[in-house]
């Protein structure tokens, strides 16, 4: 079950960042002796005073997909997502997100940052700042759809034409073979 929230609050971490993440400001994060039962370990296993945490976390998407930012910007998540949280309201160290710039290229989203009152997040891309946006576009968990398709090749004769679809990995997807009729839009 508690990967099952990580991966939520994962997902929407790039269009994942949901509202329980944003709340998680350092006063307002659960006593870590607190989490300890969550895994099955006893409250007493670590000293009183606890200044700050970390958390990693993986999950499996079950499949790569893609999730629209903005008009701009594409999110693309490998099956496998992983990183880590900490109380100060950043997310680092993370892997396996990749954002499609207006340019066609794509680069890695390696952090995250909620900026003071948990209003704005800061989107790292490789090493560098990249954008801030609003925390608030965040609060809704985004469908992710599919990005195993991908159209390779396209021929066709006077009766048919066939789409070949790839997935990421090379293997054929699907193959599409549509049947062309004359007259058929007048039927």
């Amino acid at each position: 079950m508690a990967s099952q929230g990580f991966g939520t609050l994962y997902l929407l971490c790039f269009l994942c960042l949901s509202t329980p993440l944003l709340s998680l400001s350092r006063p307002d994060w659960p006593d870590f002796h607190d989490l300890l039962p969550q895994f099955g370990l006893p409250r007493g296993m670590l000293p009183q005073f606890v200044n700050s945490y970390q958390l990693s976390f993986s999950i499996d998407l079950g499949t790569p997909c893609t999730v629209k930012i903005d008009d701009r910007h594409v999110a693309r998540y490998n099956r496998y997502v992983s990183g880590k949280f900490s109380t100060d309201g950043v997310v680092s160290d993370l892997e396996g997100v990749q954002v499609t710039l207006p340019a066609g290229n794509s680069v890695a989203l390696t952090k995250i940052v909620v900026g003071k009152n948990a209003e704005t997040l800061d989107f790292y891309l490789g090493n560098s700042y990249y954008n801030t946006y609003p925390a608030s576009q965040f609060e809704i968990p985004p469908v992710c759809s599919s990005t195993s398709a991908m159209i390779k090749s396209v021929a066709w004769d006077s009766h048919f034409i066939t789409v070949l679809t790839f997935s990421e990995s090379e293997e054929l997807a699907s193959i599409w073979k549509l049947e062309l009729r004359t007259g058929w839009l007048d039927e």
